[in-house]
């Protein structure tokens, strides 16, 4: 039987971290993010990275987060992994999580309990970064998770 574990990465991840970013074409994290990752028999099959949204220099948990990137393996994805790797951060950040989504992973979402809202209802640095990235996918939308 298969065994998924969902942590924070920390020091000892990193490597293996580097390697599956650059092994599936993705930026590499920045410092101020947060990164989560789903381990599946002890091989990463996806991640997400959080940035903090009012205090970039901290990394408390009981601030509002922008979840601003989720990747799950191809072969892996419709598989719930990506449902355990958000439920995982979700349980250990305390403030209001944010992410912008296209519309066909609305159900995703909704599954999670995040509801859509309006651009003004996104913190201000987040208004801006959300009108950024309009201009090239008009149908991005915001939604918001809130205990």
């Amino acid at each position: 039987m298969s065994s998924l574990l969902c942590v924070k990465a920390d020091a000892s991840h990193q490597a293996r971290l580097k390697h599956f970013h650059k092994q599936n074409r993705l930026s590499q994290p920045l410092q101020t993010e947060a990164v989560w990752l789903a381990e599946l028999d002890g091989r990463i099959i996806g991640v997400a990275r959080l940035v903090p949204v009012d205090h970039p220099e901290t990394m408390e948990f009981n601030q509002a987060w922008w979840l601003r990137g989720l990747f799950i393996r191809p072969e892996h994805r419709q598989q719930g992994f990506g449902h355990h790797l958000i439920n995982a951060l979700q349980t250990e950040t305390n403030g209001a999580l944010y992410a912008f989504a296209l519309p066909h992973l609305d159900a995703f979402y909704h599954r999670l309990d995040f509801q859509p809202i309006t651009a003004d209802e996104l913190p201000e640095s987040l208004q801006s970064r959300l009108t950024n990235y309009q201009q090239s996918k008009p149908a991005l939308q915001a939604y918001r998770y809130h205990r």
